[in-house]
């Protein structure tokens, strides 16, 4: 069987508050690129990363069980505290690696159902 899936075309151009905190805008990009590498996201273009695509990542990541309960807290937020938000993207890159080795995930991305 040949599973073919057309990653998301992830090209980040512009950043906005508050990934434009250098470390925010590090952990940001991990987390989209690990969503997506990991089949979290559909296929779409992702070119700036503000707070409003980072809620779609979001909705992307929790669907798949990733993050739940430290994105229902954060979702809501119209401008989360930086501090804060740093601990959410920590926790959410963590939490996605983690996912990532899982013997589940690997046997799942390496034999599609």
């Amino acid at each position: 069987m040949v599973w073919n899936r057309n990653m998301a075309d992830i090209r980040i151009e512009s950043v906005q508050s508050p990934f434009d905190d250098p470390d925010i805008a590090r952990l940001g990009i991990s987390v989209v690129m690990r969503a997506d590498a990991m089949g979290l996201l559909p296929e779409r273009s992702i070119h700036s990363l503000d707070l409003a695509e980072w809620k779609r990542v979001a909705q992307d990541v929790t669907r798949a069980g990733v993050g739940k309960g430290i994105f229902a807290r954060h979702l809501g937020a119209a401008e989360p505290d930086s501090n804060r938000f740093l601990a959410i993207l920590e926790h959410v890159n963590d939490a996605s690696a983690a996912r990532g080795k899982s013997p589940r995930c690997i046997r799942r991305a390496s034999h599609p159902a």
